[in-house]
């Protein structure tokens, strides 16, 4: 008894970890039959996210001046609380940008 318990557990355990890939190769196969194979056309450019300089604890105006380098852009949004406050546009071949805020 115990024998078949543990060839059934053994069992269970090769289903579960077997049947999802064995689906999952099965819909990428059919999905290829069906010519479903369309491949989206991705730039060759990785875009690094902007460093930025290192920003003041405090200010006494009401402005505050954000530089920073971008790599591989165009230009830089800033975003505060999760708005989107400025866009500061590239222009130099270095990367680098200033946003006065």
């Amino acid at each position: 008894m115990l024998k078949k318990v543990i060839w059934l557990i053994i069992l269970i355990a090769l289903l579960i970890f077997t049947v999802p890939k064995i689906l999952e190769q099965l819909s990428l196969w059919f999905a290829g039959r069906n010519g479903d194979d369309q491949v989206e056309e991705v730039s060759g450019d990785i875009l690094f996210p902007p460093i930025l300089d290192t920003l003041p604890v405090a200010t006494n105006s009401a402005e505050i001046t954000i530089r920073g380098f971008a790599q591989n852009a165009d230009r830089v949004e800033i975003f505060i609380n999760d708005i989107k406050k400025e866009t500061a546009t590239i222009g130099t071949k270095d990367g680098s940008f200033v946003v006065i805020r």
